[in-house]
């Protein structure tokens, strides 16, 4: 063999080798997730990680725990995943797999909409169709999250991954496909299973993910508000963005604001949620305050510590500086508090009768 052809045979292993390199590192991959709800009773591959790629997605339906009747969480570890995987003769080398150590799913009860959302949905078809109707399946998963999220079409937005969009371009002309969803998700990060049904068998199946968001009109703030700071109507103004938050809804009303403080600093173009704002706190912790009780038409006025901070008409334990007893009051303005109950161990109308009889010592004294 001469060296020319030595050279030959070692520059085509070296570029063999090389291929080889970036076929794995551009390769499919499987991201396990944090955690996940499921409303049945086995949870598959495509539940737990999202996967990209043809050779993963292949692998979705894979079984990879299953719960017991009363069992109402697992947990699917990265250790035993690659081991599952191993056995059902998948080949690591061409997948990356990564994200999370463990996945834990929960086990939740489905709702009556979910239940009723297990009929396929018919794409269409033999009636006239609407030529400003979406036909292709982008469309038809569009409309199912705007009903998903109880929300018009106009306000849902729908950014799709770039791996889906040639398939979501099909038509859905003569067609019937069920669509499920991966989690509970129906707005942020939603991933959903695309099944296509002739006759009474499933034809094809493909995950799609999508980040959902829908619009919203709330009180944003001006400039920042520190978090203690009075929120005052001159500070906000009504403003109209796109939002993936999940539950409540922004303040869209001057009047909830008015008298309400800032539970945290509130940054600029930032909307207001119910719970970015407390009552303004009228008892502070270790304050001695006046309690008031109406005993027999009298009304008797006490000396207390607050053991807590109170907003008005918040229920606090307050202790008598006289007697040292615990007692719970109403807060009913700065500094002042109404006699709630008595906190003794012998039942709650025995305390309400101590509390009276130690209102009525009070008088006497």
């Amino acid at each position: 063999m001469t060296d020319r052809l030595r050279r030959k045979i070692w520059m085509f292993w070296i570029v063999l080798l090389f291929c080889s390199f970036g076929k794995v590192a551009m390769g499919d991959t499987i991201r396990l997730h944090d955690q996940i709800g499921v409303t049945g009773n086995t949870v598959t591959l495509g539940e737990v990680a999202e996967l990209s790629g043809r050779d993963a997605i292949m692998f979705a339906d894979v079984v990879v725990g299953a719960f017991g009747e009363t069992q109402s969480k697992l947990d699917v570890q990265m250790d035993d995943l690659r081991l599952l995987l191993r056995e059902k003769g998948i080949n690591l080398a061409r997948i990356d797999i990564k994200g999370y150590d463990r996945c834990v799913v929960h086990r939740m009860k489905p709702t009556r909409e979910e239940e009723s959302q297990n009929e396929p949905v018919f794409a269409n078809t033999d009636v006239q169709v609407d030529v400003k109707v979406d036909t292709t399946l982008r469309g038809l998963l569009i409309r199912k999250l705007a009903s998903e999220i109880k929300t018009e079409l106009d306000d849902v937005r729908v950014v799709f991954q770039k791996r889906d969009l040639n398939f979501l371009a099909t038509s859905t002309m003569g067609k019937k496909y069920d669509i499920d969803f991966s989690s509970r998700n129906r707005i942020g990060r939603v991933s959903m299973i695309v099944r296509e049904i002739t006759g009474n068998k499933i034809t094809s199946k493909q995950h799609v993910a999508a980040m959902v968001s829908k619009r919203v009109v709330g009180l944003a703030i001006k400039s920042m508000i520190r978090g203690g700071e009075t929120v005052r109507s001159d500070q906000v103004e009504r403003k109209e963005v796109w939002s993936m938050r999940r539950i409540d809804e922004p303040i869209a009303s001057m009047m909830l604001i008015e008298g309400q403080v800032a539970g945290r600093t509130l940054v600029k173009d930032t909307l207001i949620y119910p719970d970015d704002l407390r009552k303004p706190r009228l008892i502070k912790r270790g304050e001695i305050i006046s309690v008031y009780s109406i005993v027999s038409n009298v009304v008797v006025q006490l000396t207390a510590r607050a053991n807590e901070d109170g907003a008005m008409d918040d229920v606090i334990t307050l202790r008598n500086i006289r007697t040292n007893q615990e007692i719970y009051a109403t807060v009913v303005g700065r500094g002042e508090a109404t006699v709630y109950q008595a906190k003794t161990d012998v039942g709650v109308e025995q305390a309400k009768q101590a509390q009276v009889e130690a209102v009525d010592r009070e008088a006497r004294s």
